[in-house]
């Protein structure tokens, strides 16, 4: 695999200073190196947990309320469950294997599928698995489970100068290194900021995923009814672009470390950032 940092550069170096949304969308997903195309992410061996990795209880949980869903749809012979990002598939398999314990009919009408951009070392049996970037699939009922999907979307920075809303871009010196220089907003970014509401002040930094809508339509697209669950951590807008937020959320992980700078371990370390909720929900 080539270095995702080296693409990264040569991309700089042929079209100029690039957007944060396009230096993460890569960083973390190229197929030429991409944290989460060739890491092993999670657990004592990553970088990072989530929740499915700490106790089988959350997914436990999760599966109780996947039940009570099928039966509130009048208990279907079908009934899909789509885990986009599913990474390791710990969560998958918590909730196939005790969905038997759960609701025996519940169990025999599930049909899970997992999706994502690469697969675990070892996926669980009892769910299906689909290698994609998006959702390439469309059933006619069920759920779509998103868990700590979004907060690894790619997002947009930008910051006030001397009263101005600016967009962060991703440059290189004359080393190579990454560097950031301020340039006018991309489309939709002001007009974001604009229908919550938000003022930023000068020196703010903050984050914008204008993703959000091409996503829901997709994840519309690919379930024709049911229930979509997001269960990720974030804040609405009005405390995600708060004055005590002025550095914004964007976090770095790399073995079990935190930091706030994306442009080093470039490919090995995970860029995360929480999720604007107000948007999200819209």
């Amino acid at each position: 695999m080539t270095d995702v940092a080296d693409e990264l550069r040569d991309t700089i170096r042929s079209r100029g200073p690039i957007t944060f949304a396009d230096f993460m969308r890569a960083a973390l997903y190229s197929p030429r190196g991409g944290y989460y195309v060739r890491r092993n992410a999670l657990g004592a061996e990553g970088d990072f947990y989530t929740a499915p990795l700490t106790h089988p209880v959350f997914g436990v949980l999760v599966a109780r309320q996947l039940a009570q869903f099928w039966r509130d749809a009048d208990s279907p012979a079908r009934y899909w469950v789509i885990e986009p990002g599913a990474g390791t598939g710990r969560l998958a398999a918590d909730v196939t294997e005790h969905a038997m314990a759960i609701d025996p009919r519940f169990a025999a009408a599930m049909r899970y599928v997992a999706v994502d951009v690469a697969l675990p070392r070892v996926a669980p049996a009892t769910a299906g698995w689909v290698r994609a970037g998006g959702l390439p699939i469309s059933v006619p009922h069920g759920v779509i489970l998103a868990n700590e999907l979004m907060d690894a979307m790619p997002v947009h920075r930008v910051t006030v100068a001397d009263g101005e809303l600016r967009e962060i871009r991703v440059a290189l010196d004359a080393q190579g290194g990454f560097v950031e220089e301020l340039s006018e907003p991309a489309p939709g970014v002001a007009e974001r900021l604009d229908s919550l509401g938000v003022r930023l002040a000068d020196g703010h930094r903050a984050e914008i995923d204008l993703g959000l809508e091409a996503w829901a339509v997709e994840a519309a697209a690919a379930l024709g009814s049911g229930h979509l669950v997001v269960i990720d951590y974030g804040h609405e807008a009005a405390a995600y672009y708060h004055e005590s937020r002025r550095h914004g959320t964007l976090r770095c992980y790399y073995r079990h470390t935190l930091s706030m700078d994306p442009y080093h371990h470039v490919g090995d370390q995970d860029i995360s950032v929480h999720v604007e909720l107000t948007s999200l929900r819209r």
